[in-house]
């Protein structure tokens, strides 16, 4: 049975009829991973195709467990073939000389979600919605602007899945970091979008891209987050 599953993955618009160089060395890369990932997953049998917003079309065996290890090992091979084509540094946590642990970020609560202040590329500060359920941190347009983040027609763009699994495609750039109390991250390859055009005191939200450097836990009482750096 043919599964179509969503990868996060970079993927080139472009209105041009024919593929890019760009582009095609994109496709190349996408197949290079899912390759690499397919020879370690019996239960994959054949890799049939990948679209153009990055949907990996393949036959396996069942599903479950081994399905979803392949697509890990397919998201993080794709990351970092791509960081390395792109010339990205690898993601990298920072943290201020002597921070406590676990870290406190105190919030505020909307809607019956944490919102944090944050400081981006060590200039910009934003009010960003903690949510787990994001694959990337992403910023407003409006932030994006502020901070004069490259954006073009020709910016790559990526499906991402959001909290209540609401797929969305949305451009993808690099921040030199995102920091919430005295914790950062380097090298943040986030996606821009309005999650929020109604409520203008909320700039974004921080997702997994930041989150899985860190033990979580949100505190809705104080209201507060608690990161504990993995490196610990």
């Amino acid at each position: 049975m043919l599964i179509p599953l969503l990868l996060s993955v970079l993927v080139l618009l472009t209105a041009c009829a024919t593929v890019s160089k760009e582009q095609a060395e994109t496709e190349a890369l996408m197949w290079d991973a899912a390759r690499e990932c397919k020879q370690r997953y019996v239960t994959i049998q054949s890799i049939d195709r990948i679209d153009h917003y990055g949907r990996l079309h393949f036959t396996a065996h069942g599903a479950g467990p081994e399905n979803a290890a392949f697509l890990r090992c397919y998201q993080d091979t794709i990351d970092a073939k791509s960081r390395t084509a792109a010339h990205i540094p690898a993601e990298r946590v920072v943290l201020d000389d002597a921070a406590a642990r676990p870290i406190v970020v105190r919030g505020q609560l909307t809607g019956g979600a944490l919102v944090v202040p944050a400081r981006i590329n060590g200039t910009a500060d934003a009010r960003l919605l903690v949510d787990t359920g994001s694959t990337w941190t992403l910023l407003s347009p409006k932030l994006a602007a502020q901070l004069e983040l490259p954006l073009n027609v020709n910016t790559r763009r990526s499906v991402v899945i959001v909290a209540g699994g609401r797929e969305i495609a949305v451009p993808r750039v690099r921040v030199a970091s995102v920091k919430l109390g005295p914790a950062a991250v380097e090298n943040l390859y986030i996606g821009v979008y309005d999650t929020f055009p109604n409520v203008p005191d909320v700039d974004g939200v921080v997702g997994m891209d930041f989150l899985r450097h860190f033990r979580v836990s949100i505190d809705q009482r104080e209201p507060r987050l608690l990161l504990s750096p993995l490196s610990d």
